[in-house]
């Protein structure tokens, strides 16, 4: 189960705090999902999210603290229960009733890394970072149809691993993540015969493409196909092999793609509204960080392919029911097919 519990409170026409606590282990930033069966013991509930948000002009918007995701993105590069720590700005000028452009971007601390001796200053992790940024538009295409279209580009700073005695030391760990899935390609770090730490090969910069066409010619049934694209332009063969010592010496495999179509209601606000949908995705082990894409599909991680059908099914006008399945396999490592069926009844109030 999950429970989401948070208010949204307005403190002037310009400004407003978001407060969200949740379920889920404050080990894992991508789900939200409490396991039943712990011999009845209380499930965590923790800090979701936490922020101040300022619009000092219709068209602009900051939002600082533990925010929700700003970006137009699909589950390709980031899952859905992803916050972000830090700030962003969003920007929407008024150009034509018809058209809205946008641009959003933000800085996101990871890990901030403590060096607590001179000797170590030279050799330890630096702060590590997210910088996205993203431009995009949306379109009227006539009544209710639209098009929403983004190229955004994502850095991630000082997350590739790196070799660093003595491996007792604390401040070594930080070349390794403090979350990942799988899937992503890693080497270990250890090089006195410890125990092993795996840190990533890559370094990773993403250029994401994301469009959505919403076609409502049949209203109130709409068909939405979404489309999404990510390539890691930061993989390197030659500094991974150099930085790894020779031991990751292997070709690009750095793409992922995924599309979905939709169609039904496009919200679920009464008995018998519906939506149907089906989607394929394809997202090679260095694509995008592992850590931070889909829970679900595969179980998390990357390095994974397949298709994703499911429907959504109105109960009352606050409740709905929804089931999906995701068939998923390997591309590239030893043979792992994954099918995942999942039922969600969903309340909110």
């Amino acid at each position: 189960f999950r429970l989401r519990l948070g208010v949204d409170a307005k403190l002037t026409d310009w400004s407003m705090i978001g407060l969200r606590l949740s379920t889920g282990s404050n080990a894992n930033p991508v789900s939200a999902n409490q396991t039943l069966g712990n011999t009845f013991n209380r499930a965590s509930f923790a800090l979701d999210r936490a922020y101040l948000k300022i619009d000092p002009l219709s068209w602009l918007s900051f939002s600082g603290g533990r925010i929700p995701n700003l970006f137009f993105y699909s589950d390709l590069v980031w899952d859905d229960d992803l916050n972000f720590e830090g700030g962003g700005v969003v920007l929407k000028p008024k150009v034509a009733d018809s058209l809205q452009p946008f641009l959003t971007a933000g800085a996101f601390p990871l890990e901030k890394v403590e060096c607590t001796n001179a000797t170590q200053t030279a050799t330890c992790a630096r702060n590590k970072w997210i910088y996205g940024l993203q431009v995009g538009a949306e379109k009227k295409l006539g009544g209710f149809s639209r098009i929403k279209a983004a190229i955004a580009l994502y850095e991630f700073k000082n997350i590739a691993g790196a070799f660093n005695d003595p491996v007792n030391d604390p401040v070594n760990r930080t070349h390794i993540p403090k979350f990942a899935q799988k899937g992503n390609t890693v080497f270990n770090i250890v090089t006195n015969g410890g125990n092993p730490l795996l840190g990533l090969a890559a370094d990773f910069r993403l250029v994401n493409l994301t469009a959505q066409l919403d076609m409502a010619s049949f209203d109130p049934y709409h068909l939405s196909l979404l489309g999404d694209y990510v390539k890691n332009i930061g993989y390197d063969r030659t500094e991974i092999f150099a930085r790894t010592n020779g031991l990751v010496d292997q070709a690009a495999r750095n793409v992922g793609y995924q599309a979905r179509l939709s169609v039904g209601h496009q919200r679920l606000d009464g008995w018998g509204q519906w939506q149907a949908f089906a989607g394929y995705k394809y997202l090679q082990r260095d694509a995008v960080v592992d850590g931070f894409t889909d829970s679900n599909f595969h179980l998390g991680g990357t390095d994974t392919k397949g298709w994703i059908l499911g429907a959504s099914l109105g109960i009352t006008q606050r409740t709905h029911l929804r089931a999906r399945w995701f068939s998923a396999n390997e591309i590239d490592g030893p043979p792992l097919a994954i099918d995942v069926f999942q039922i969600d009844l969903t309340s909110e109030f």
